[in-house]
C-alpha cells in the first residue's frame, strides 16, 4: 500500500508508492546517503511544476540529491524519428537538455536549496568508469540473448507503439525494421549504464515516478550473476514516489 511522506514545504504530500533495500533506510534516515532521479527531457511529465516538488522532498530526504537529465541518449529518437544525422539529433538533445536545466536550476535557487545538482550526460560521459561500464554492459548484450531481450522489452513498453506507428508509415521492411530498433536500442541502453553508473559512484539511492527499470532490478537482484560479479555491484536502493495526485505512465 502506498504511503504518503509529506514536507513541511511543500502543498502536496509525497505518495510512497514502493521502496527497496537502500531506499527503505533512506525514508527513515533522512541525509544518511546521496540519491538521485533520471530526466527524461521530452515526457511532459518532468515540469517545472512537477520536479519542484521533488527538488523540495529529495532535499530534505538526501544529503545531495542529483537531477540527472538524460538528454544525449535522445540522440537516436532524434535520429529514427525525425530523419536527422547523428550530428544533428546530438546537437538537438543538448539544446533542449540545456533549456531544461536552466529552468531547474531557476527553480532550484527560487527555493533556496543548497543540495541538488543538475547534471547532464556529456558532463560524465567520457568518465573512465562510465566508459566501463559502458563497454561491460554492451558486451554483455551481444552474449547473453536474455539480458538483450529485457533491454528490448524497456525500449517497446516505452516507445513501442510509436516504433510501430513510424514503420506503418514508412512502409518498412523487416530487415528495415530491425535497423530502426537496434539504432533506438542504443538509446535505452545509455540510458541504463547512465542509471548504474550513479548507483554505484556515490548515489546509491534512486528516485523514480515509476517503477524502477526491470532490467535493473533484475540485475541487481542476482539474475545476470556474471555480469553483476563483472560490474563489481553493491547495493543499491530504489524510491518509487510522486506527488499527490501527480502520476507518470510506468515503463
Amino acid at each position: 500500500m502506498a504511503n504518503s511522506l509529506s514536507t513541511t514545504s511543500s502543498p502536496h504530500p509525497m505518495i510512497i508508492e514502493s521502496a527497496t533495500d537502500l531506499g527503505i533506510d533512506a525514508l527513515q534516515n533522512p541525509g544518511k546517503y546521496a540519491g538521485f532521479m533520471g530526466i527524461s527531457v521530452g515526457h511532459k511529465f518532468f515540469s517545472k511544476a512537477t520536479m519542484e516538488y521533488f527538488f523540495l522532498w529529495g532535499s530534505q530526504i538526501f544529503k545531495e540529491f542529483i537531477i540527472l537529465i538524460l538528454d544525449d541518449p535522445d540522440t537516436y529518437n532524434f535520429m529514427i524519428f525525425e530523419d536527422l544525422t547523428k550530428e544533428i539529433a546530438l546537437n538537438k538533445a543538448r539544446i533542449i537538455g540545456d533549456e531544461k536545466a536552466r529552468s531547474y536550476k531557476k527553480v532550484i535557487n527560487k527555493l533556496g536549496v543548497k543540495n541538488i545538482k543538475i547534471v547532464q550526460v556529456r558532463d560524465f560521459s567520457q568518465n573512465t568508469h562510465y566508459l566501463n561500464l559502458y563497454t561491460k554492459i554492451k558486451a554483455y548484450t551481444e552474449i547473453n540473448s536474455s539480458f538483450k531481450q529485457e533491454l528490448f522489452n524497456l525500449m517497446e513498453n516505452g516507445i513501442g507503439g510509436k516504433i510501430q506507428e513510424h514503420i506503418k508509415s514508412r512502409n518498412i521492411t523487416q530487415k528495415e525494421a530491425a535497423d530502426i530498433k537496434e539504432i533506438l536500442s542504443e538509446y535505452i541502453l545509455e540510458e541504463f549504464v547512465s542509471l548504474v553508473y550513479f548507483t554505484e559512484y556515490g548515489y546509491p539511492i534512486e528516485i523514480d515516478p515509476t517503477r524502477e527499470f526491470s532490467t535493473k532490478k533484475l540485475l541487481y537482484e542476482g539474475q545476470f550473476p556474471d555480469l553483476s560479479r563483472a560490474l563489481q555491484l553493491t547495493k543499491r536502493g530504489h524510491v518509487y514516489t510522486h506527488p499527490e495526485g501527480v502520476t507518470k505512465a510506468s515503463y
